[in-house]
């Protein structure tokens, strides 16, 4: 061969390396929706989704490589059905995997498959009908070891294994993950993604922020432990049928448990042991939705690359809980823990998570279901997007003000005068003992969100959860613009519906979820018009949420608008 022949393919070949190909095993309610929007985000039409008809169907690593070698554009590859071992050829493989609590993950199918999918307000039957009707089924599928079946069925075929041996299984499972340059745990997602995108800039040789922190086709309420999930489980399911539930995920259990150590060893913990985060969208500066939290995170990185950190602590409190993380209640009390049980244990069922210095929590009593662990979340976001400091020392109405929670947080943190209403007597009683217990300066009020007025007395109304329960959601903003002083601050948090095709159009609830006291979601833009109309300025949205439980096209939203100084009610 000529010498420049020679020269001419030596340069071809150190131009063409082998093709990086990103595998994306999309184990069913594993946030692989999280991670397959990041892919299509980074390589658009070089993504290749990779199904057989069949919604059973099983794909073996021998087929994917067929697909890369017949597609010279391919980059990465997403499939729920595709099992491992790695696929081989004149190629580079970058596995992405993620594994998550199996007992969470059945009830996630739960609600995907009963609510989600079919597009259905409530689900089609209750949880506890989902897993028998399941574990009726010879091959029941996604509620029984499904992740230890799915990532070694393939392996243990070509060993000429039985692939429902699950004790085999698991230990090819285990050395599959442990074959990896990285994988994800759903429970700690935002930590998972940094580990992936240092991984991944390692296989491509060049930094890289492929995987974002996002929350897709989310189907659960993030912010409860494991522990208290597990609680509200059994007690949808009943004893006998949890235990059949746990026992038929014995190996997923073991491999989850497997898997949180090994990234711990490998990978360390969260920077952070407090309660997940928020989660839903935030209105940035940049006029874009960004991420402000998810189900499995402990610090939030956004679509628009940007950290936010937690909020700087003034003093930590004397257990240790630092109440400027947690989203819950925490009351610093020189009231016995004794003394201070017996007075909790008068109003039991508790159903709120709420915390005291003495080391007291309304979680060791009778729980109502569910048990909200993250009371204060709503204010948490108003406290972050908007500087509540010139409001220290001054008064705040907190309507529907339920347990107290946030006027009482706002009484001892911001030292404002709170005055608290509802048309709950027993939510009167409750706020008032804590109040008490608290030193908080707050008094609560059996009203009404619509009549309740003293005229520029407030200078922060808070409308957490209410506007949507009045059958007169204009003259109940009305009344709010009344309550507060020239230049104070309204923060409201609401559900909208937002049609399609009409931003008029609205949605009357009544009934909703079977809730009687439900009236109207309001729209985006019927919300936003209403407020202007009786006289606010600055509104603007911070918040934005779409929990599976809600119907097609509604949301939770958290927003603000404030009264002008010296404004005057438009006649």
């Amino acid at each position: 061969m000529d010498p420049v022949e020679v020269r001419r393919v030596r340069e071809e070949i150190t131009l063409s390396p082998p093709r990086k190909i990103v595998v994306h095993y999309h184990i069913f309610k594993n946030a692989g929706t999280s991670i397959e929007r990041s892919l299509e985000a980074h390589f658009g039409n070089s993504l290749f989704r990779f199904e057989t008809e069949r919604p059973d169907g099983h794909l073996r690593p021998d087929d994917a490589g067929r697909l890369i070698e017949a597609n010279p554009a391919l980059r990465a590859i997403s499939s729920h059905q595709l099992h491992p071992p790695i696929p081989e050829g004149p190629f580079e493989i970058f596995p992405l995997v993620a594994i998550r609590e199996p007992i969470r993950r059945v009830r996630s199918a739960y609600l995907f498959e009963w609510q989600k999918q079919p597009g259905l307000v409530t689900p089609k039957g209750s949880f506890r009908d989902y897993v028998e009707w399941r574990l009726a089924n010879p091959r029941p599928g996604v509620v029984a070891d499904f992740q230890v079946t799915h990532l070694s069925r393939c392996v243990l075929e070509d060993r000429d294994h039985d692939w429902t041996d699950l004790e085999a299984g698991f230990e090819v499972a285990v050395e599959f993950l442990s074959s990896l340059p990285g994988f994800g745990l759903v429970e700690r997602f935002e930590q998972s993604v940094q580990v992936l995108n240092r991984e991944l800039s390692a296989f491509y040789g060049h930094p890289i922020e492929m995987l974002q922190f996002r929350r897709d086709n989310v189907t659960q309420d993030p912010a409860i432990s494991l522990d208290d999930s597990h609680e509200l489980i059994r007690g949808e399911l009943g004893d006998e049928l949890f235990d059949e539930l746990l026992e038929r995920n014995r190996f997923d259990r073991r491999l989850y448990e497997w898997a949180v150590e090994a990234f711990e060893r490998r990978w360390g913990r969260p920077a952070s042991s407090i309660e997940p985060p928020i989660a839903g969208t935030r209105t940035g500066g940049n006029g874009r939705a960004e991420l402000v939290g998810a189900s499995v995170a402990v610090g939030v990185t956004n679509p628009a690359h940007e950290t936010v950190q937690p909020r700087r602590t003034r003093q930590p409190m004397a257990n240790t809980v630092d109440i400027e993380d947690a989203l819950w209640l925490h009351i610093d009390t020189d009231l016995p823990a004794d003394r201070l049980r017996a007075e909790l244990a008068r109003f039991e069922p508790w159903g709120h998570k709420i915390t005291f210095s003495s080391g007291v929590s309304t979680a060791e009593f009778e729980r109502r279901i569910p048990f909200n662990q993250t009371s204060i979340q709503k204010l948490r976001v108003v406290e972050r997007e908007v500087d509540l400091e010139p409001y220290r020392g001054g008064r705040v109405l907190d309507i529907g003000s339920n347990s107290g929670h946030n006027s009482i947080r706002l009484a001892t943190t911001l030292d404002m005068r709170a005055t608290g209403v509802d048309v709950t007597e027993r939510h009167i009683e409750v706020a008032s003992m804590l109040a008490k217990i608290s030193g908080a300066e707050a008094r609560f009020l059996l009203a009404d969100a619509e009549t309740y007025c003293e005229p520029d007395s407030f200078d922060i109304v808070l409308h957490f959860g209410t506007l949507y329960h009045l059958p007169n959601p204009l003259q109940a903003l009305a009344t709010s613009f009344a309550n507060l002083r020239p230049g104070g601050l309204l923060a409201l948090e609401t559900q909208l519906y937002d049609h399609p095709d009409d931003e008029n159009l609205c949605y009357f609830m009544n009934m909703h979820n079977n809730d009687a006291s439900n009236f109207w979601a309001l729209s985006t833009s019927v919300v936003s018009r209403c407020l202007t109309m009786v006289g606010f300025v600055d509104v603007a949205e911070h918040f934005r949420v779409q929990p599976a439980s809600l119907a097609p096209g509604m949301s939770r939203v958290i927003m603000t608008a404030r009264k002008q100084p010296e404004a005057r009610r438009p006649a």
